[in-house]
């Protein structure tokens, strides 16, 4: 059993080691993707190895290392642990940069909270925006929207508006009934992010005649 263990461990150092080194040399590297956003690099992935490195070992050789092995171990995970704040810090900081930037392309658009009520407005096409980023992503029709609305504020944590979705989610909308356009579009725009801040609007034209009638309605009160 002990003789299997080091098999394995060995085998997985000299993957890991591949990926790491002659993936950056010769391209094929993949860097991990950190759940609270950004990707590790070269140290937060030396001292992953380290880290399962020291456990596994100290598995296969029960309690004659362990000692030892948990000496590496712990500053191996601590070291990995700020690289991962790092990651995401640097990961949070690039997201808002591109906010604002990407912000004045669409003026007036993420200046006020979304619409909430979809039976508001009459239109049959909305726009559609990555509200994470303040991107347009295209147009949406009136039954797609309202396929997204049920099903995904069954959830729970969602509203009718700015609606967070990941690839899997797209999948279970299509089983409700999506159109072919909505799903290759929001596909399209996963190929680029890990999830979408869906925010629809009206068009522009009645998103104004919308505020205007708003307006008037306070004004009168």
């Amino acid at each position: 059993m002990k003789l299997l263990l080091i098999i394995l461990l060995i085998t997985f150092v000299a993957l890991w080691l591949v990926n790491m080194i002659l993936g950056r040399i010769w391209g094929f590297y993949e860097p991990f993707e950190w759940s609270s956003g950004g990707k590790s690099n070269f140290v937060s992935e030396l001292a992953m190895l380290v880290f399962f490195s020291s456990c596994l070992l100290g598995m296969a050789l029960n309690s004659e290392l362990l000692p030892i092995c948990f000496t590496f171990a712990v500053p191996a995970w601590l070291i990995g642990f700020m690289s991962q704040e790092r990651a995401r810090k640097r990961f949070q900081l690039k997201e808002s940069e591109l906010y604002e930037a990407n912000k004045k392309e669409h003026p007036g658009i993420f200046d006020s909270l979304p619409p909430e009520n979809l039976d508001d407005f009459d239109d049959e096409i909305f726009d559609l925006y990555d509200a994470g980023i303040a991107t347009y992503l295209g147009t949406i029709s009136r039954g797609d929207l309202q396929i997204l609305i049920s099903r995904f504020e069954l959830d729970g944590e969602q509203g009718p508006n700015d609606i967070f979705v990941f690839y899997e989610m797209v999948e279970l909308a299509k089983e409700t009934g999506i159109s072919d356009e909505l799903e290759a579009l929001l596909y399209q725009a996963l190929e680029k992010r890990d999830a979408l801040y869906l925010r629809w609007l009206p068009q522009l034209s009645s998103l104004n005649s919308q505020r205007e009638a708003d307006c008037d309605s306070v004004g009168s009160i």
